[in-house]
């Protein structure tokens, strides 16, 4: 097979480069997103901000990250022999605003910063994952993509993040900390546009020239991408929810240290490496639908366990979480897989976008927004419970699916053939 370069489309070294470039990209992007929410106990204090106002500030960011990033998968469809370069520009772009998060001097220059920030991390996903699903082998896409949304963001935002940020604030300050951002965001630009290849370079291919013609709407068309629409929110939701408050809680409310407290965010994120490139690798082999049930239904451990383990069994908080954390690999399964399986690959960069979206104005903005206010009025407690409801929200919704795996629908028409 031959892509648009004239050359294996699959040839040996590039695809691995690739993933290994996305991976750090995406993996870099959740760590600039998350290092707020680890840094949190040192920032609020510093600056006067409440919970609530905490809460104003991740949904005011997660707003501009949602827009941007429907504006940027409907652009990386549209403008599709671009891709690479919108890609590097969006990350030397926020990488400048994450740097500029230490020159904050309150809550609404903070506000302001965040709030800019996600205009230029919100395409990021649906960029990555539409270079992703094109230079893919089919074989591997599932593995690829949880990779990319699964594990990247897991090992560097709730592993490496927690453990070095919390230590960096510690040995200087929460604002040197931002200042040091800046630094792999440069060294990241300098490999996107030294390695990778755009998937589309020859404007006069007729399968990519119908990408122009895909409608906003395409996510309405389509059951599963309907239903990864509606769940979005909510899974979106769960997983900020725990990024975002988990930290606070442990230490106000469980009594841990800092230094504890970010060891068991490890714990945490670690189960995200380890089942954001499982779950999705299982759902090449045995099927999309049937092992998003399986892990859905587990996203539940995680906050019970936070709930209800006491302070004192850090351990047993530890597993838990590591075992709950097994909902982050269905993340790149209903975002990228299932739609772009199901609206074909033409249209992928829109229907990621889409879903994206719309899970980030829910889970992202409302959610956070709504969870602050939950915790400062009647604790942080509070913020859990409804954490909990919404992966069971998940699980109900992906009953509803129907298969798109490659290999699970080619053994079916063997068989049908079989039969006949």
């Amino acid at each position: 097979m031959e892509n648009q370069n004239g050359v294996s489309k699959y040839a040996k070294g590039y695809e691995g480069k690739m993933v290994v470039i996305l991976f750090c990209v995406f993996g870099f992007v959740m760590l600039d997103r998350q290092a707020l929410n680890f840094l949190s106990v040192f920032v609020l204090d510093d600056l006067g901000i409440n919970t609530a106002q905490f809460g104003f500030i991740l949904s005011g960011f997660a707003f501009t990250w949602a827009i941007s990033g429907y504006l940027g998968g409907w652009l990386s469809d549209k403008f599709y022999n671009k891709k690479r370069l919108f890609l590097g520009v969006m990350i030397l772009l926020f990488s400048v605003f994450s740097f500029s998060t230490g020159l904050a001097k309150g809550y609404v220059s903070l506000f302001a910063i965040r709030l800019i920030m996600g205009i230029f991390e919100g395409p990021t996903l649906p960029l990555a994952q539409s270079i992703l699903i094109a230079q893919s082998s089919p074989k591997r896409r599932g593995m690829n993509m949880g990779l990319i949304q699964g594990t990247a963001p897991s090992l560097f935002a709730v592993v490496f993040g927690p453990i070095v940020l919390v230590a960096l604030a510690q040995a200087f300050n929460w604002r040197m900390t931002f200042f040091l951002t800046i630094i792999p965001g440069l060294i990241l630009v300098l490999f996107i546009f030294k390695t990778l290849k755009e998937p589309y370079p020859d404007k006069k291919k007729p399968e990519v020239e119908a990408a122009e013609r895909v409608s906003p709407l395409v996510v309405f068309k389509n059951r599963n991408a309907l239903i990864s629409f509606i769940m979005s929110p909510f899974y979106i939701g769960w997983y900020m929810l725990l990024v975002c408050f988990a930290p606070l809680f442990l230490v106000t409310v469980k009594g841990l240290t800092p230094t504890t407290m970010s060891l068991v965010i490890a714990a945490m994120g670690a189960g995200g490496v380890v089942w954001g490139v499982v779950v999705p690798a299982l759902s090449d082999k045995f099927g999309r639908k049937p092992i998003f049930l399986i892990f859905s239904i587990f996203s539940v451990v995680t906050p019970i366990g936070l709930l209800y383990v006491p302070g004192s069994s850090v351990w047993l908080i530890a597993i838990l979480v590591f075992v709950g954390f097994s909902g982050v690999g269905c993340h790149p399964m209903y975002m990228s897989t299932i739609p772009s399986e199901s609206v074909g690959l033409k249209a992928a960069g829109t229907a990621i976008g889409t879903i994206m979206a719309f899970g980030e104005l829910g889970g992202g903005v409302v959610g956070t927004a709504i969870a602050g206010i939950l915790g400062q009025t009647y604790g942080l407690q509070s913020i859990l419970v409804l954490d909990l409801g919404m992966a069971i929200v998940c699980f109900v919704l992906g009953i509803f699916y129907y298969e798109t795996a490659p290999a699970i629908l080619a053994k079916r028409a063997g068989n049908q053939e079989a039969v006949a």
